[in-house]
């Protein structure tokens, strides 16, 4: 019996109702339209690949920036929002996961064009 199943049949004797994860948000990609130059002395967060992978909840305090211009039109992260990663050079290191558990104070996250997120309805 797996580690799910023991806490599930503990927890909740009377079982558990699943969902898709689409019918509890939508799912969004990374950012759009950047090229290597943009990551240079930006004015704006972003979340890497590597942080995903690396962090079950998302480390917020990084030095990496990206150029997102005032009108720019970019997904940001809201607190609760979970990233996933899109692919990889091997099969098991698809779909890792890391939540955005710590408010942004009102400062933007972007995050890489490899990633996904889901926000929650």
């Amino acid at each position: 019996m797996s580690k799910l199943s023991e806490l599930i049949k503990k927890y909740c004797p009377n079982g558990v109702k699943y969902k898709k994860l689409g019918e509890l948000g939508a799912f969004y990609g990374g950012i759009t339209g950047k090229y290597r130059d943009d990551f240079i002395d930006g004015n704006e967060k972003f979340i890497t690949y590597k942080n995903v992978y690396s962090n079950p909840a998302l480390n917020v305090n990084v030095s990496d920036t990206v150029k997102i211009s005032e009108n720019e039109n970019q997904r940001t992260l809201e607190y609760g929002d979970i990233l996933f990663t899109g692919s990889s050079e091997t099969l098991v290191e698809c779909g890792i996961s890391s939540v955005l558990t710590t408010q942004t104070g009102g400062g933007k996250i972007i995050f890489k064009q490899f990633l996904f997120f889901l926000s929650f309805l």
